[in-house]
């Protein structure tokens, strides 16, 4: 579904839409939405901006597992780790995807992952900058779906990615590089000047 496009969206001006969507015939429970807005800044560089929440079919119960997870910082690649935590005295078998901007790709996503009875389990999604601008935040969301006691349960976990500026050339810190440069020029000036 796509929303009809605004040329122009002035400072303090709002933009909304509405849609009606057919669901198809699913269980109970709740189920994640993801929405993605692609926009261009004033020097028309596109981004896009991930937001995603659940809504519910036929009644919903909250769910007993927790997600957590933590923000990163990233320059051309990293790994998003997230930890799934279940108390209930039955193992789950879910699914963990992450939902991202286009700038942002994912490897291994989405993947299986299961939890034993009261227990936790780690799992971990490789991700790459694309065409996000360093010094730029997003927004990402990791995605816990199981199916329990005949009900659909969705838990959501937002995570900020930070972009940062390359390592450097061939992967060798900047300041590093600086220092071996004025090591450099100290040692030709003291050759030049100071040797005789």
């Amino acid at each position: 579904m796509i929303a009809e496009k605004k040329p122009e969206l002035k400072v303090g001006e709002k933009y909304s839409f509405f849609e009606v969507i057919l669901l198809p015939e699913t269980k109970p429970g709740s189920y994640p939405a993801v929405l993605t807005l692609h926009y261009t800044d004033a020097s028309a560089y596109p981004f896009s901006a991930v937001s995603c929440q659940t809504y519910s079919v036929k009644g919903a119960n909250p769910s007993k597992l927790t997600l957590q997870a933590k923000n990163t910082a990233i320059s051309k690649k990293g790994k998003l780790k997230l930890l799934i935590k279940n108390p209930e005295n039955h193992a789950i078998k879910g699914v963990v995807s992450l939902a991202t901007p286009k700038e942002i790709l994912t490897g291994n996503n989405p993947r299986d992952c299961s939890i034993k009875a009261r227990s936790q389990t780690g799992t971990f999604i490789e991700i790459s900058n694309l065409s996000a601008l360093a010094g730029s935040t997003y927004n990402l969301f990791w995605i816990f779906e199981y199916d329990d006691n005949g009900k659909h349960f969705s838990i959501i976990r937002p995570v900020t990615v930070k972009i940062n500026a390359n390592d450097g050339f061939f992967g060798i810190g900047n300041i590093f590089l600086l220092i071996v440069l004025i090591g450099l020029i100290t040692l030709f000036l003291y050759n030049q000047f100071y040797r005789k």
